[in-house]
């Protein structure tokens, strides 16, 4: 007679980290490098499980120029998380402050997630360890300015198990569960979940999109596999005549840009995409002072969010 053992992972349905690559810091001093193809370098998220083993500065993942231009995600010397982000000799420097990540028994999951166009400051760098987000402390120039453009998804090399920049701060222990994702600033939620079984973190496969197109400037050309920007018509059959202040100004990731659309007696503006767009959660439209739309809201903005496909 079978006997099937219902273990705990099984029970819980949690993915098990079964497996792991190991860096050696010393002597050997092993790391990963890849040169990336250009991305979005103002919105990308990088996750990973990570066992340490080692002391001292341990760069996690890092890209650069050079030493004066580079980003970096960094295990410090005193178990603090680091977020480096130096542009031209100034530097952009934010870490967990007091909150510190020494238990070497145990794997730790974290998540770097930046998008440096958001308003609020505090958003534009975001870390979470096992679910939770850190509490961050701004050190030397703090959090970058908004719309900076990283060095991560430059068409340069990227390292995972040091700095790019430095090749003294490695990182020795181990790394599972590694994802990048390009375009989007995601949350621990997409990497992880809460075993209700054993109220314990767990890793889950990551499902979503890795590449949202959108390129070095953040545009949204290409949104949801579209290839084309989108349609315009308003409810009287007018179509957009271009110009300088085209569509593609809507989409192109900066606030400071507009597009000019008819507003003839209250009637609508459409736009159509040929792939409907699916995970759009937040739309602001800008009015000028008579009304119309199209302005790039120096007077008027509404804000219209939306929960799901539309």
């Amino acid at each position: 007679m079978a006997i099937n053992v219902i273990t705990e992972d099984r029970a819980s349905g949690a993915q098990v980290i079964d497996g792991s690559l190991k860096f050696q810091q010393n002597p050997v001093n092993t790391h990963l490098k890849r040169t990336f193809a250009t991305g979005n370098r103002r919105t990308w998220t990088w996750s990973a499980w990570i066992k340490n083993s080692f002391s001292g500065d341990r760069g996690l993942f890092s890209a650069s120029t050079d030493a004066s231009n580079r980003n970096g995600f960094t295990l410090q010397d005193e178990d603090k998380l680091l977020f480096d982000f130096e542009d031209g000799g100034t530097r952009y420097l934010t870490n967990t402050g007091d909150a510190v990540y020494r238990d070497d028994s145990q794997f730790y999951h974290f998540v770097l997630a930046i998008d440096t166009t958001q308003s609020t400051e505090s958003n534009r760098v975001r870390i979470y360890v096992n679910g939770s987000e850190q509490s961050l402390t701004e050190v030397v120039s703090g959090y970058p300015s908004q719309n900076a453009e990283m060095f991560v998804n430059s068409n340069i090399e990227h390292y995972i198990g040091r700095q790019s920049w430095d090749s003294s701060a490695e990182f020795g222990g181990y790394m599972t569960q590694v994802y990048f994702v390009d375009g989007q600033q995601l949350g621990p939620e997409s990497f992880g979940f809460t075993d209700g079984l054993t109220n314990t973190w767990r890793p889950k496969k990551y499902t979503g999109d890795f590449n949202v197109p959108g390129g070095a400037g953040g545009t949204l050309a290409n949104y949801n596999s579209n290839t084309t920007l989108p349609t315009y018509s308003d409810q009287g059959g007018g179509s957009f005549g271009g110009g300088s202040n085209s569509i593609a100004n809507a989409f192109d990731g900066s606030a400071s840009t507009y597009c000019n659309m008819t507003y003839n007696n209250g009637q609508f503006s459409k736009l159509t995409f040929a792939t409907p767009i699916t995970n759009v959660t937040n739309i602001t439209i800008g009015y000028d002072g008579e009304g119309d739309p199209g302005y790039n809201g120096g007077n008027v903005q509404t804000s219209i969010s939306y929960n799901g496909s539309r």
